[in-house]
């Protein structure tokens, strides 16, 4: 990992560890986590507009994932609840606490994330 991503992973991997993920992979840009059922998460550091990152989270057997920024805001509309902006630490923070609540549960979002896709 590049040292200015490697500083924001610093920050935030303990998060993901708290809700089962463990490091699989590490690259200059690109980081992986995996739960021991399958779920993966995708650290992902833009590499000419640093430091911007994405961080999806996929589904046990599936390719494609979902972007953690929107799914917070999926959880926001659908619970009432307030969450702060989708910064790195506040993802990861999103991730340890509703993980295994309703992010792990698709049905909560499948929906309504293929529509908003489904544009482009």
């Amino acid at each position: 990992m590049t040292p200015e991503y490697e500083n924001i992973l610093t920050k935030i991997k303990s998060q993901f560890a708290d809700a089962g993920f463990s490091l699989t992979a590490d690259s200059d840009f690109l980081a992986e986590f995996e739960t021991t059922d399958g779920w993966k998460l995708i650290f992902e550091g833009e590499r000419y507009y640093g430091p911007l990152i994405d961080i999806k989270v996929i589904p046990p057997d599936e390719e494609l994932g979902y972007s953690v920024h929107k799914l917070m805001d999926f959880f926001c509309r659908a619970t009432g609840e307030k969450l702060g902006p989708p910064s790195a630490l506040n993802q990861a923070n999103f991730i340890k606490e509703y993980f295994r609540s309703w992010v792990s549960d698709t049905e909560n979002y499948d929906a309504s994330y293929r529509a908003i896709h489904e544009k482009y």
